[in-house]
């Protein structure tokens, strides 16, 4: 019961808990429940409602205790900004997967990816990612394709650590791999939810129809 001793809980439900683990696991058994985990059930969770429905309903739970809640309007304005362009970098690096596995396909058979070289960093995250998976099963798996265990730079990478599979659908390596790598950056910034500039949207609708010029007429 050590993990019990040290969360923040009240004595109350501490002492709820302790009750329960020794009725799943019995003291008298050898065994102690060392850790609780907690996960959400989704079925009944209510019909998802829209960011801005949201805000309102507490916006009127808070009015209540008399306090006010507004998220500015700029900020929604600069959130649909940012749907557009994580749409953008979705729907590019879901291309280059897609370009991958119908080369790797056609060139390999069903079976490419083992037969791809492989970097020892991209092998570590794709077990690691898997690992992480098995522990949060309600939550969506990312595919049955193990190119969905890679982020944007490591596609780029799988790219041009098999070059000689790849490169008759490039320019050069450094053409694709720089616009990989900015893209890549931009992900990045939209991951943590910072703001993408007017400069850096630019960046991704140009490498965006790059990249899709260049590959569509291997795509077929």
């Amino acid at each position: 019961m050590r993990d019990f001793e040290r969360a923040k809980i009240g004595d109350d439900d501490r002492g709820t808990l302790v009750r329960v683990c020794n009725r799943v696991m019995p003291s008298d058994a050898g065994l102690d429940v060392m850790s609780v985990d907690f996960a959400p059930l989704l079925n009944d969770v209510e019909e998802a409602m829209t960011l801005e429905e949201d805000l309102k309903e507490i916006a009127t739970s808070l009015r209540s205790v008399e306090a006010e809640f507004r998220l500015p309007e700029d900020v929604m304005a600069k959130g649909r900004e940012m749907a557009e362009v994580y749409l953008y970098l979705y729907a590019v690096e879901n291309y280059l997967r897609l370009f991958i596995e119908t080369i790797g396909v056609r060139s390999l058979g069903t079976e490419y990816f083992s037969h791809f070289n492989i970097p020892e960093g991209i092998a570590k995250s794709i077990a690691a990612r898997k690992r992480q998976e098995l522990k949060n099963q309600w939550l969506s798996v990312r595919g049955d394709s193990q190119l969905f265990y890679l982020d944007f730079k490591e596609l780029g990478d799988l790219i041009l650590n098999n070059w000689e599979l790849f490169k008759g659908y490039f320019p050069g390596q450094s053409w694709i791999a720089s616009k990989i790598n900015e893209l890549g950056d931009c992900r990045n910034l939209v991951a943590h939810n910072s703001l993408v500039s007017d400069h850096e949207r630019d960046v991704i609708r140009v490498h965006f129809r790059s990249i899709v010029r260049q590959l569509n007429p291997f795509m077929v």
